[in-house]
């Protein structure tokens, strides 16, 4: 019994050490709290991929790659459309930030307002934010200006923000 419990100790003692070299961080794997449960009833089956029914910021990282339109490249595609009235309004998307590698958007009507800030989400190709009736700007990442396709009601801004990282020394 002696011995079995000194070669637990030990067995401990390595684990720990071996586990103090992994670089965690704590927050990757916390759970997202969703302001709206419409959002993350509709996110969860295509981010949840540990099948937990709830999705952590390192699920929402990294999305599942689909394939996506005609052409069937593969993207991570957030498809939330709402236009024919099918599945309940979202009202909220505050929690798109954690949603880093998402490339497609799409949200049209739902009852989405204010303003959007997507700046964090770089891989952006394409976003869909028609019959929200609310929106009044949305904020892009710069590095997108060129390849995105936006369809918005009329009257919302587009606002491309610079990251101070991206601008280039003089």
């Amino acid at each position: 019994m002696k011995l079995t419990v000194i070669s637990l100790l030990f067995a401990i003692a390595a684990l720990t050490a071996a586990c103090s070299e992994i670089p965690f961080d704590g927050d990757h794997y916390k759970i997202i709290s969703f302001a709206d449960p419409s959002f993350r009833e509709r996110i969860t089956p295509y981010f949840d991929a540990n099948g937990d029914g709830y999705v952590s910021i390192h699920e929402a990282e990294n999305g599942r790659m689909v394939p996506y339109g005609e052409s069937g490249y593969i993207k991570v595609v957030m498809d939330c459309d709402n236009i024919d009235g099918d599945h309940t309004v979202i009202t909220s998307v505050n929690e798109l930030r954690y949603f880093k590698n998402v490339e497609v958007l799409r949200f049209g009507g739902n009852d989405i307002s204010g303003t959007l800030d997507l700046r964090m989400l770089k891989q952006l190709d394409e976003i869909y934010f028609t019959g929200n009736g609310g929106i009044q700007k949305i904020i892009l990442n710069n590095s997108v200006r060129e390849t995105i396709v936006i369809e918005v009601d009329g009257g919302t801004e587009i606002e491309y923000y610079t990251d101070p990282e991206d601008e280039p020394e003089i």
